[in-house]
């Protein structure tokens, strides 16, 4: 799709940014028009349903208002994708999609096999450090080993304090045994087919195994466990080994807004942005695109003069092998409607978009009362409702993955109450300590 703007058309913003607005979320069966949403019976491809969830290309060709000189044309395309809503603001996956092609990128053919791989903290580590005591805001089993008050939220002011702090044995002790929790890339070692190593949510190939959920003796596969890309532990791997403390002048809290980057970084912060809440791993079969987004032969791997230097292969040079991607294609391998498969990837798949067990405000500052005391805050942050509360649930009634004859009123009640569901977001109050100070509390809530 080519689109002609004017830098103060209505589809830019006052710098001349590109504003997209993505699909409403609908979805509906079109086999019968007095019946748009029936009871669903397939739980991943549904006969005759609809929804608009797509993906597709565009270029650009900007015009200055009151310039006669020839319109400017964008080099390269760009690519859309209007997927399913990010229900939980700030708490993102451990690889998101931006990881998967910085990874895909960064190891593309032609470049040195021993290349040195450096690291940014800010950008590459603690993202990633902190996501598993985030998402004990939307997941219980999360909470467990990493809720606000355990040794493993590393959010924490304790941790930041270690890694800031003078003791180089305590700081490095704790870095290995970071580095020694997390799950090696690429199905490396079969054995941490486990929820010992980190992170704890199911893979590409199916849900992840509890443990004394498989037979003694076999060990589960480990393409049902998901892992950081090799970029990412690479990273890791290199933050392990980095004597130096972190600076004291850190902080953890992000700029608030894009104008706070100069102009010639903003492009890659924009990028970012839009791909840090997507999910990049697991993807069985995914939220924005399935598991075409980790085959390098989609890309155009030819650019290097951008930042970042992602591109879709939609216009393959005519030497070239590599098929073109057509509009569609990133998400054609999804579940329809989306929907159906949003509902099923509950508890170990995606709980940094879709919600499992949440913390309702009014039973946050019920428990928190008017004091806020620390033992109030222990006790809020465990008291956890289901996300979806008040669907129907679906009784077993034989049902196997290929069933098509038996309603699945649970996924029927996400297509048509989805935007009902509350949004997880940043809560912060204060309590009074004593008569003359405060104590600010912070909590992930459901809010709206």
């Amino acid at each position: 799709m080519l689109i002609s703007i004017q830098v103060d058309d209505d589809g830019a913003d006052k710098v001349g940014r590109l504003i997209f607005i993505p699909g409403d979320g609908h979805s509906e069966n079109v086999k019968d028009p007095n019946h748009a949403q029936p009871e669903i019976l397939s739980k991943y491809d549904g006969s005759d349903w609809i929804d608009n969830s797509c993906d597709g290309w565009v270029k650009v060709e900007v015009q200055v208002p009151g310039s006669d000189t020839e319109p400017l044309l964008s080099k390269h395309h760009a690519t859309v994708i209007s997927g399913p809503p990010n229900f939980s603001w700030g708490i993102n996956a451990p690889t998101t999609l931006f990881n998967i092609m910085e990874s895909i990128y960064w190891y593309r053919p032609g470049q040195p096999a021993e290349r040195e791989v450096d690291y940014d903290f800010t950008k590459d580590i603690w993202p990633t450090l902190i996501l598993p005591g985030m998402i004990s805001w939307t997941n219980y089993e999360a909470l467990q080993g990493h809720g606000p008050s355990t040794n493993g939220h590393f959010a924490s002011d304790n941790i930041i304090a270690i890694l800031k702090g003078k003791d180089g044995v305590k700081r490095n002790n704790l870095k290995n045994r970071v580095f020694e929790k997390l799950r090696k890339p690429d199905y490396e070692d079969p054995t941490q087919a486990g929820i010992w190593w980190m992170p704890r949510m199911s893979g590409d190939n199916d849900n992840m195994q509890e443990a004394g959920t498989f037979l003694g003796g076999l060990t589960p596969d480990i393409r049902n466990y998901t892992a950081l890309t090799k970029l990412q532990y690479e990273c890791f791997r290199k933050w392990k080994d980095d004597p130096e403390p972190l600076s004291p002048n850190w902080t953890p809290e992000p700029p608030r807004n894009i104008e706070y980057y100069d102009k010639q970084d903003q492009p890659e912060q924009l990028t970012l942005v839009s791909l840090e809440s997507t999910i990049g791993d697991s993807l069985f079969p995914g939220m924005e695109t399935d598991w075409i987004a980790k085959e390098p032969a989609i890309y155009d791997l030819s650019i290097s003069n951008l930042r970042p230097p992602f591109r879709i292969n939609y216009d393959p040079p005519a030497e070239s092998t590599a098929s073109p991607v057509k509009p569609g294609h990133l998400s054609r391998g999804l579940a329809i409607p989306w929907q159906s498969d949003f509902w099923e990837c509950s508890s170990t798949w995606w709980p940094s978009s879709r919600p499992n067990n949440v913390i309702t405000k009014a039973a946050y500052e019920n428990t928190m009362g008017k004091s806020g005391t620390q033992s109030q805050y222990d006790k809020a942050v465990h008291t956890r409702s289901d996300w979806t509360r008040g669907f129907r649930a679906t009784p077993d009634m034989g049902q196997t993955e290929t069933s098509d004859n038996i309603p699945l009123y649970s996924n029927t009640d996400m297509v048509r109450y989805w935007h009902f569901l509350g949004f997880v977001r940043k809560y912060q109050k204060d309590y009074p300590i004593g008569s003359t100070s405060e104590r600010t509390f912070t909590a992930w809530v459901e809010s709206e």
